[in-house]
């Protein structure tokens, strides 16, 4: 059961709504929905009636009181706690290919939430947050969860593909989906810290496809900048969207990346505060991840 969830579904019976309880907890609308029914999933019962303006069910009038006391108990542990001496900096690492929105709005959201923890942040390369975790120096990391999960405790968030964004006045344009053989000379625009490139030049080499490399973008929002002015063609995550950019599918490069959390062994309080916040947090559903608004 998740404290951020516990307050969220306490909130909506404060508030008697979704708008006014996500407000009062500075989350979006579709993140407070969607922690609601994750508490509602561990429990096994419908905790709101959502057909009558989110009116409490049965089983969710009976479940209230004991939200309000584990919420208020952890309330007051934390400030007693906070009596007790001041609160440790809390170290984040995000990856570097994550859209800088989609950290921005967690990061706001987050510190909206919880005021009393603040919070150094730091991006990099999945191999570098990695290190830094094992040497101590971040206490909790969003990043892409390695495949065999050696690195510590994790917890997963979201998977996407990854693409060819092409520009929108480009031949296959008109496409969603493309062979890999149709990228034989085509421009493109080469992206650093990508976690598949390798993986991606090696298919490359297989087919005999000879991409010319038109461009080194120094981050992930020029790359997209640069592939929307027409400048070439990317490989790159499905979350980078522009309205001036085409998303193609390609059979032979069918990659993917699982973006997660992972910390620490020892888990401090501000850590779990973080961990259970992200975790609830709505990553994809209100398309924020359209970097170009």
């Amino acid at each position: 059961m998740n404290l951020t969830h516990l307050r969220f579904f306490v909130a909506v019976a404060d508030t008697g709504g979704f708008t006014r309880a996500a407000e009062r907890e500075h989350v979006t609308q579709p993140t407070l929905s969607a922690g609601i029914k994750r508490l509602e999933d561990s429990l096994g019962v419908e905790l709101l009636d959502r057909r009558r303006r989110s009116t409490l069910t049965e089983a969710g009038r009976r479940f209230l009181p004991r939200a309000r006391l584990i919420v208020e108990e952890w309330r007051a542990g934390r400030r007693e706690a906070a009596g007790a001496g001041a609160t440790s900096r809390l170290a984040v690492g995000c990856l570097k290919t994550i859209p800088a929105a989609a950290i921005a709005r967690l990061m706001g959201d987050f510190l909206r939430a919880h005021p009393e923890v603040p919070v150094d942040l730091t991006e990099s390369s999945a191999e570098v947050l990695g290190a830094r975790l094992h040497k101590g120096t971040l206490d909790i990391a969003v990043t892409v969860l390695p495949t065999d999960r050696a690195s510590g405790p994790a917890h997963s968030l979201y998977r996407e593909d990854f693409v060819v964004a092409a520009p929108a006045g480009h031949p296959l344009a008109r496409r969603s989906r493309t062979a890999i053989a149709d990228l034989q000379g085509a421009p493109f625009v080469l992206r650093p810290y990508c976690e598949r490139q390798a993986e991606a030049e090696r298919v490359f080499d297989t087919h005999g496809i000879r991409p010319r490399i038109a461009y080194r973008a120094a981050d992930d929002e020029r790359a997209l900048a640069m592939v929307a002015a027409g400048l070439g063609c990317c490989f790159m995550p499905e979350c980078y969207r522009d309205p001036g950019v085409t998303q193609l599918a390609v059979p032979e490069l069918a990659f993917h990346r699982t973006i997660g959390l992972v910390w620490r062994d020892a888990v401090p309080e501000p850590v779990m505060r973080f961990r259970d916040f992200a975790a609830s947090h709505d990553w994809r559903g209100d398309g924020r991840f359209d970097i170009a608004h």
